[in-house]
């Protein structure tokens, strides 16, 4: 049987209206990218997992972000190892 989200007890994201009828998406545009990744790399395609399960995912995918990844903006290095660089460098 398909079950949404919902039946799980989720809340659909929803968007309010700034200023001049604007919505905030532009205010939230670096989070909504994080989380549409998230998405994208931790569900998509699969079926729905107990809470604690996903739990689980998200802290992998969290410690992976910020131990594993190599990003060409913070010189060849992960978030962790370019944090740890520019407090040494600084001391």
């Amino acid at each position: 049987m398909y079950q949404t989200v919902f039946d799980h007890g989720s809340l659909q994201r929803r968007n309010h209206r700034g200023k001049y009828g604007q919505t905030a998406d532009a205010d939230n545009a670096a989070m909504a990218n994080f989380f549409g990744l998230l998405k994208l790399e931790i569900f998509c395609g699969e079926a729905l997992v107990p809470k604690e399960d996903l739990k689980k995912r998200i802290e992998r995918y969290f410690y992976s972000c910020n131990n594993g990844r190599i990003k060409q903006k913070l010189a060849g290095m992960c978030s962790v190892q370019y944090r740890t660089h520019a407090s040494q460098s600084v001391a």
